[in-house]
């Protein structure tokens, strides 16, 4: 989606990034094995935030703030995900664990991205007009 940043975990000094698999179209969990293939042109922009860490990849877009993780099960990835998007919470808007349990419970969301893998990838979502309104 045009304006999204994507954080990504560098784990290797000197790591290289590679991009690809692009869909025009995906049901929820690409459930079949894959979307609708396509090519497509991308314009993007690489900065490095040295000392940032993020375990896994998670994602800003005008709408919402975006936790990602992979596992053996949905539960798990679930479980993951949430808890990420939870230190990110308290880390970089200073909710404090209440606050954060008070917040998911009333917007939290969840996509299923992939099922086909023995991995399953799940996106756990909080949207930013929630955390203005913390801000006011």
């Amino acid at each position: 989606m045009a304006g999204t940043t994507l954080y990504f975990p560098v784990f290797q000094p000197g790591a290289l990034l590679g991009m690809g698999d692009a869909h025009g179209a995906m049901g929820d969990g690409e459930v079949v094995g894959t979307g609708l293939e396509t090519s497509v042109d991308v314009t993007f922009t690489v900065n490095v935030i040295k000392g940032y860490r993020t375990p896994q990849v998670r994602a800003e877009t005008d709408d919402y703030l975006i936790s990602f993780d992979v596992s053996g099960s949905v539960p798990e990835s679930i479980q993951l995900a949430t808890t990420q998007l939870a230190e990110w919470m308290k880390k970089d808007y200073k909710l404090n664990d209440s606050e954060v349990a008070l917040l998911f419970g009333d917007v939290l969301k969840y996509d299923i991205t992939e099922l086909v893998d023995p991995h399953f990838n799940v996106a756990t979502m909080v949207p930013k007009e929630t955390i203005a309104m913390l801000n006011q």
